[in-house]
């Protein structure tokens, strides 16, 4: 099996369409993505796609050279990784649900791909408002959003991402000639869908910046929040 053989192409379909189908649907990592565009607009996403490519491709790779078997042997170990996962899911959603906008009259229109500028409104005798203007009428600070180590982090404790990548080392890297090689190939899938996921559902979110008030964005924030408990719940649907 060489690099660009037919045989590597074609191998190459089927865990491009599960790339693709997993890290594109709805998720924790995707649900930062969201709030990131929405709060930071899409550039402020790229430390979080960074970080989670290179989580996530951290694990895959330690599973196909061999942690697979430290699991097979200590499955208490999957559990540890259930139990990480939920703290840190359950304090996202707490950072999340703490986030807060400035209150403003209009953005700017043409500046989502960055974070969106506020236009405070002008006193009527046209003085400068000043930059008291900008500040958070309820008084709290601006919580910051996970970036790359967040992102990287959240990999390392997704119960559901290592037991994926356990399927996909089982599946796709067999024993044999062309071994490690197939394994970089899936890697390397993985961490061009990953990255564009990030930024499409940041971008998503950004757009969506355009069209919402700052009580609204509050109130989605809420609802973002409650995704990542509701993910923190299906961890314990599925038995491992």
């Amino acid at each position: 099996m060489t690099l660009l053989s037919a045989d590597t192409l074609l191998f190459l379909v089927s865990p491009a369409l599960l790339a693709v189908s997993l890290c594109y649907t709805p998720g924790p990592n995707n649900t930062l993505a969201l709030a990131t565009g929405l709060e930071r607009g899409v550039a402020a996403a790229a430390p979080l796609a960074l970080g989670s490519a290179l989580g996530a491709n951290l694990s895959l790779l330690a599973l196909g050279y061999g942690l697979g078997e430290v699991f097979r042997l200590y499955p208490f170990a999957l559990e540890g990784l259930r139990v990480a996962g939920t703290v840190y899911l359950l304090w996202l959603a707490w950072r999340i649900s703490g986030l807060r906008l400035p209150s403003l009259r209009a953005v700017r229109p043409g500046r989502w791909i960055r974070r969106p500028a506020l236009v405070p409104a002008r006193p009527a005798d046209g003085s400068d408002p000043g930059p008291e203007a900008m500040a958070d009428p309820r008084g709290q600070a601006r919580v910051r959003l996970p970036g790359f180590f967040g992102g990287f982090l959240l990999q390392q404790v997704n119960i559901k991402a290592w037991i994926t990548n356990l399927i996909i080392v089982s599946t796709y890297v067999q024993t044999g000639e062309g071994r490690e090689l197939r394994l970089w190939l899936i890697a390397a899938l993985f961490t061009v869908a990953g990255i564009g996921a990030v930024f499409v559902w940041a971008a998503l979110g950004a757009l969506m910046r355009r069209f919402l008030t700052a009580e609204t964005i509050r109130r989605a924030n809420y609802v973002f929040a409650l995704f990542l408990v509701l993910s923190v719940l299906l961890l314990y649907l599925d038995p491992l």
